[in-house]
């Protein structure tokens, strides 16, 4: 999971320290002395050769002590200019603030929030800052000032600065820590508000002049040209405005388990994502320039939307991946999830704090981590059906849905108090509804700037559309078992998860004692000027700390396979060395021979259907050469790549085929004699990538989801063969090219395969 992940290595420490200095009271100073300390361990121990072993014991406590003072410092330390301390209960003061959100008007009330710049009482003005929630009766506010209150709008109030209420019974909302987490620290009860109290000056900045403008723009055409409830969830959904959803609408999304819809999520970030690249894309941007203004315009999405964290980890998200394409990198999606993490919480630690980024990181990470266990259960049903289009699309949203539901669920118990008994029914539908109606709903947007006809028409469709979409909602939340009332404890919670990894893992951990043993198959080549055994594969070997090779495999005896294997066995401990008893008359075979001889080591000779190693964890197959064709290479009848060694390991439920120089003939026999034995995830194709092999009937039957290449760059031969990758490319699969990115690094859990970004 951490292996080659450093962003993952580092937030969970950090995370750590977070979360104990939110609980505890942990004084700032002897924290930052404490961190001052292991630093200077930390470089002490890089210079002593005896204590680098400590290293990483000493980051860890760097990094959980760089937490802990993040969050004391973004949640404790208040500046002295705070707002917070000028609090007067019963004293009338004049505060003068500009507008950070839009006014909420309930049946009674008005509110929205302000950022302080000063306050004047018994005639001192003294200059404050941070966050004031301002709160005043209907009855005693102009309704006609209310399109003036816009973000940036300096106002000047008379009234009352007073403290935020707590909560005052167990189980009842903490408004203070909810607004406090918000970065409001007073509440503000204005006498009145009239014109008088709107000043003529506006705080200029990126969200004022180019944000704020487009976002109003936006829910006024939605206004416009849908209306009703209907348009009050679309706003939610587009732009992230979910002041004016109904209450009984935002319970009906509770009890059906789909609240994670109001939230812009990742899969809205995708849509946009997608729909931004194809736009620049007809606009004939070249791909670098494409991905930069992409990138630039996600970023003005954050803002659009009103910077909620689960938008704001999805577009990061989006960036590295695209940063990682711009780049050609390989990305990685635990890592990606990590690094948003950082971001979000080095710019404001309480951060974590918020239901928003709980719900939104485990959501994700529960889908990635858990979706592929969950789908595999689709191996159960008869292969007649298993691949049919409309069961993968079904099981894909049943996994997902689960997925999701699993990691979130005692988040939403936590926080709603209830546990959704319909929720993976309901979200196997809500969830493409959402989907549809956000892509109709950006798209009558965009043309309401262009054209009110074709945009009413479109407006028609995505009405009726989110109409259904409720109304749905409502039968889900509505029916008598749709949820349980309960409330998750922190063990209840910590006991959850640690089921639910068990029953995931269930067998996992016998699959993972690989018992230590390591097979090398093939040497590389060697030349007068250079030899693969010394200049690549030792220092990879070295660099993943293996001395021994327990079964060195030479697929055949071709200079380019068998180059690199005299160096590598004299310099490493070899057990045995498998082969198909060639006696070539080279130099080389002559050297490798000698060696053998030399000190005695084992020597197997290996055919198709011979099992050479198992365990409980895994085996290990020769497909190819028959045992007849032995014999035919001996008296010099037979192609020499068609006597390659093609070997399938079978690891957990993971499989990968390594195929040698073996062409279409080898290929022939192994389709007859294996047939659909042959189906393996990862493919290491044959001959780098002649032409004579790997034809499209062995593609089909092997269906890899991987395939490598391994070639030299601009090689005399010219491969690999465009057919070859044509023909790749049409079975779906994902291609790596060692001329392109070097070494192709894989492992496997026995489980899935992944590609380890060893750069």
């Amino acid at each position: 999971m951490f292996t080659n992940r450093p962003a993952m290595k580092f937030v969970f420490p950090f995370i750590l320290g977070i979360i104990l200095g939110w609980k505890f009271q942990i004084p700032i100073y002897p924290t930052f002395l404490s961190l001052v300390l292991f630093i200077c361990l930390f470089i002490i121990f890089s210079l002593t050769e005896k204590l680098r072993y400590l290293l990483a014991a000493v980051v860890f406590m760097i990094l959980m002590l760089f937490g802990v003072l993040k969050i004391t410092y973004d949640s404790k330390y208040f500046s002295d200019d705070s707002v917070s301390n000028y609090i007067m209960p019963g004293k009338t003061i004049f505060l003068k603030a500009s507008v950070t959100d839009l006014p909420r008007i309930s049946d009674q009330s008005v509110r929205f929030a302000v950022e302080a710049e000063s306050i004047n009482y018994n005639g001192k003005c003294c200059r404050v800052s941070g966050g004031v929630l301002v709160s005043i009766l209907k009855n005693k506010i102009d309704s006609s000032i209310l399109k003036y209150l816009t973000y940036g709008r300096r106002i000047l109030l008379e009234g009352e600065l007073a403290t935020i209420r707590t909560a005052r019974n167990p189980g009842e909302f903490d408004l203070k820590n909810y607004l406090n987490l918000n970065n409001i620290y007073a509440r503000y009860y204005p006498n009145k508000m009239d014109s008088t109290n709107i000043l003529s000056s506006t705080k200029q900045n990126i969200l004022s002049s180019l944000v704020y403008p487009v976002r109003r723009s936006v829910a006024e055409n939605i206004d416009r040209y849908i209306g009703g409830e209907e348009a009050k969830f679309l706003k939610g959904l587009v732009i992230g405005e979910r002041s004016e959803i109904p209450v009984e609408i935002k319970t009906a999304f509770i009890n059906s388990g789909v609240m994670h819809i109001l939230a812009v999520s990742g899969l809205h970030v995708a849509i946009v994502t997608f729909i931004l690249l194809v736009i620049l894309q007809v606009l004939r941007i070249p791909e670098k320039l494409r991905i930069i203004i992409t990138c630039l315009l996600l970023v003005y999405y954050i803002f659009l939307t009103g910077s909620a964290p689960s938008v704001t980890r999805s577009v990061i998200m989006a960036i590295v991946f695209l940063g990682g394409k711009l780049l050609e990198r390989k990305n990685d999606i635990y890592n990606a999830l990590a690094f948003s993490a950082i971001i979000l919480l080095l710019i404001d630690a309480k951060q974590f704090l918020q239901p928003g980024f709980q719900l939104s990181f485990t959501a994700v990470f529960s889908i990635v981590y858990l979706y592929p266990k969950i789908n595999k259960v689709r191996e159960l049903i008869s292969e007649k059906f298993r691949d049919n289009k409309i069961v993968v699309l079904i099981f894909a949203l049943f996994s997902v849905s689960i997925a999701a539901g699993i990691g979130t669920l005692p988040f939403t118990s936590l926080y709603f108090g209830k546990i959704s008994l319909i929720s993976f029914v309901a979200n196997l539908v809500i969830v493409p509804l959402s989907n549809l109606i956000l892509a109709l709903g950006m798209l009558m947007v965009a043309i309401s700037y262009i054209s009110s006809w074709l945009a009413s028409i479109y407006a028609e469709v995505t009405s009726f559309v989110t109409w259904l979409l409720l109304k749905l909602v409502a039968f889900f939340g509505n029916l008598p078992f749709a949820y349980i009332d309960a409330r998750f404890s922190f063990f209840a919670t910590l006991m959850f998860y640690a089921v639910i990894g068990v029953v995931v893992n269930v067998g996992k951990s016998e699959i993972m004692k690989n018992d230590g043993k390591t097979m090398l198959v093939d040497g590389g080549p060697k030349t007068f000027a250079s030899d693969a055994g010394a200049r690549f594969i030792i220092p990879f070997l070295k660099y993943k700390h293996v001395d021994r090779i327990n079964s060195l495999l030479i697929s055949h005896p071709d200079a380019d396979h068998l180059g690199g294997v005299p160096t590598i066995m004299r310099q490493l401990k070899i057990d045995q060395v498998i082969d198909t008893k060639f006696e070539c008359r080279s130099a080389l075979c002559q050297d490798y021979h000698h060696i053998i001889d030399s000190i005695g080591l084992p020597r197997l000779h290996s055919y198709a259907q011979s099992l050479i190693d198992q365990s409980n964890h895994y085996r290990l197959y020769i497909l190819n050469p028959p045992k007849t064709l032995l014999t035919d290479y001996v008296n010099k009848s037979y192609n020499v790549n068609n006597q390659s060694i093609v070997l399938k390991l079978v690891y957990g439920k993971t499989s990968l085929l390594l195929t040698g120089d073996a062409e279409d003939e080898a290929e022939t026999f192994i389709i007859k004699r294996f047939g659909n034995f042959i189906r393996s995830d990862v493919l290491k194709v044959a001959h780098h990538g002649s032409s004579s092999g790997t034809s499209e009937t062995y593609l089909q039957l092997i269906k890899p989801e991987k395939a490598v290449i391994s070639v030299g760059a601009k090689n005399k031969f010219n491969h690999p063969s465009g057919e070859v990758i044509q023909r790749i490319k049409d079975v779906g699969c994902e291609l790596f090219r060692t001329d392109e990115s070097g070494a192709v690094v894989m492992e496997t859990d026995g489980e899935t395969w992944s590609v380890v970004d060893w750069r």
